[in-house]
C-alpha cells in the first residue's frame, strides 16, 4: 500500500488519520521540479515504485475541498516549514556554518581547495543515509542483468547528478579566482617591499597604501562598489613617487 515517501513521515494509506489525503509526485514538468525542489531529493524515500506526499506538508490553503473532494489547487507546492525536522538540507548546514567561516576570515588566511578532478565531469559516488540506518537507490534486477529503475528514482538520480555537476563546476571557478587574487596581493606585497628597499616610500606610507589597494580588491573580487578616487593621503604618496 502506498506512504507518504518524505523520509521521517509515517503515513500510510491503510493507517493514515482522518483526514490526510495522499498526493503523487506530479510528472509533468515543471511543477514535478518544483515540488523536487522544495522537499529536497535528499528527503525523499526513492524504495517505492511511485512517490507520494501527504497532506500533512502542504498548508491548508492549497486544497479545494468542495463536495467533500479533496483535491490539490493548481500550482500548489509543499511546504518546507511543514516537513520533518529531523531532516535538514545539506545546503542550509553548510550556509549556518562554512559561510560564517568564510565571511571572518582574512585576505592572508585564504588557501586553496585540493581538488583531485578538476574535470568537472567527474561525479563523486553519492550515498543517501536515512535516520540511523544506511539506505540506496534501488531496482529490481531483471534476467540480463540490468536494474530496472522507476523513473521517479531515475529523475532523483539525474537531479542529483546534475546538482553535483554544478558544484564542481562552482569550485573550480572559486578555486580560479582565488588563486588570481593571491597572485595579485603577492605583486603588491612585493612591489611595497622593493620600494622600501630603495628607501622611495616611508612604512607608515607603505602601509598605508597596501591597505587601500588591497581594500579595493576585495571589494572588486565581491561585486561591491568602488570610490571613484584615491583618499588625499593616497594621492600625496603617489605624487611623492612620481
Amino acid at each position: 500500500m502506498p506512504g507518504c515517501s518524505i523520509i521521517g513521515c509515517r503515513t500510510k494509506q491503510v493507517s493514515k488519520p482522518a483526514g490526510v489525503t495522499l498526493h503523487r509526485l506530479p510528472v509533468i514538468e515543471p511543477r514535478r521540479s518544483k515540488w523536487l525542489e522544495t522537499i529536497g531529493v535528499e528527503n525523499i524515500d526513492t524504495t517505492k515504485k511511485h512517490i507520494y506526499v501527504c497532506s500533512l506538508h502542504f498548508e491548508a490553503s492549497c486544497f479545494n475541498r468542495t463536495m467533500n473532494i479533496v483535491k490539490l489547487r493548481d500550482g500548489a507546492l509543499p511546504s518546507q516549514a511543514l516537513l520533518p525536522l529531523t531532516r535538514l538540507k545539506t545546503s542550509d548546514i553548510m550556509s549556518e556554518r562554512d559561510q560564517n567561516a568564510v565571511a571572518s576570515a582574512s585576505v592572508y588566511d585564504i588557501q586553496f581547495v585540493n581538488m583531485p578532478h578538476s574535470n568537472p565531469e567527474y561525479m563523486p559516488p553519492t550515498r543517501c543515509v536515512a535516520e540511523n540506518e544506511p539506505r540506496t537507490i534501488t531496482g529490481v534486477i531483471s534476467k540480463d542483468g540490468v536494474a530496472n529503475i522507476s523513473d521517479d528514482a531515475l529523475h532523483i538520480i539525474n537531479k542529483l547528478k546534475a546538482k553535483i555537476q554544478k558544484q564542481v563546476k562552482h569550485i573550480k571557478r572559486l578555486n580560479e579566482k582565488i588563486r588570481r587574487q593571491g597572485k595579485k596581493i603577492a605583486n603588491i606585497t612585493n612591489i611595497m617591499k622593493e620600494l622600501k628597499q630603495r628607501n622611495s616610500i616611508n612604512m607608515e606610507t607603505a602601509d598605508l597604501v597596501e591597505s587601500c589597494v588591497l581594500k579595493r580588491q576585495i571589494s572588486k573580487d565581491k561585486g561591491l562598489p568602488l570610490e571613484g578616487q584615491y583618499s588625499e593621503d593616497i594621492r600625496k604618496s603617489a605624487i611623492t613617487l612620481g
